[in-house]
Formats: C-alpha cells, structure tokens, sequence
C-alpha cells in the first residue's frame, strides 16, 4: 500500500482493480479498491466499488467507425469504401476529420456530440507505405489539385 498524507488524516488505499464496460450511449467505470481514511484513532473504510463512475457519450459507436476504418485499411490498403464509411457515421451520429502529416500518415480524429455536452474525441494515427495508389488509379475533376498527399497523378 502507498500511503498518502493530509493534514491530519492518514489515507491508504490498496492495489485498483479497474473494470470498463462501453455501452450504447455510456461508458460504466468500476474500480474495487478500499481507502482507509485514519484520523485521532478512529477509522473508515471507503470501498470505491460500491460508487462506479458512468460517464455518457457514445464511445462504442465511435469504436465501430474506427473499426471499419482500419478493418478496410486492412483488407485492401489502396482503397475503401468512401460512402460505405459516410453511411457508417452518418448512421452512428460520429464526424471524421483527417490531418495528413509526413512519411505517409494520417491522423484520423472521430467526434460525437449528442451524449454529452463537450465534444468527446477519438483518435489514432493510419500509417500507409506511400505505394497504396495503383498505377492505374487516375483522378480528375474540378479539386484534384487540393487533395492530400500528392494523389492527383
């Protein structure tokens, strides 16, 4: 046990054991730890598994974007379904924003709103060999020019 000191109490606290369950809307928080809390010889005992901490926003649906993201990464890394995975977070309530960074990355941020009242933010880098663009693969139209990574060849 660490112990820890506050002006006139005496507080320990044993190892954490900490349990996560991601539900529809809500993430549940459990963590079954005792803190003994001492002070002038008298003593309590505070079990923080009798008060687990729910938080709502909509990490699962969040998870299942993700998923597909890196699901379709892996089955076919030169290309996915674009409007599969708009369908996808249309129909989970989640935004996508990518920033391209160098060396062939993409940082992919994944944003709902509707559970709480800040935005919640998940995010995770893509890493691609640079070789994921066939040959063959040829766009054009109005903003080729403005597309990320150099893909208008």
């Amino acid at each position: 046990m660490n112990d820890l000191e506050f002006y006139g109490f005496e507080l320990k606290h044993s190892k954490p054991r900490v349990r996560v369950l991601i539900k529809e809307n809500e993430v549940f928080f459990e963590v079954d730890s005792s803190v003994v809390i001492e002070k002038e010889g008298k003593t309590t005992v505070f079990d923080t598994k009798e008060h687990p901490v729910i938080q709502l926003f909509a990490l699962n649906n969040i998870l299942d974007v993700a998923e597909y993201i890196t699901d379709s990464h892996k089955i076919d890394s030169k290309m996915y379904c674009i409007s599969c995975l708009e369908e996808r977070a249309e129909e989970k309530e989640v935004y996508i924003k990518y920033i391209t960074f160098p060396e062939n990355s993409i940082l992919v941020i994944l944003e709902e709103n509707k559970t709480s009242n800040e935005p919640y933010l998940f995010s995770f880098l893509n890493k691609y060999t640079g070789k994921e663009v066939s040959d063959n693969f040829v766009l054009s139209g109005e903003f080729v020019d403005e597309l990320p990574g150099g893909l208008n060849v």
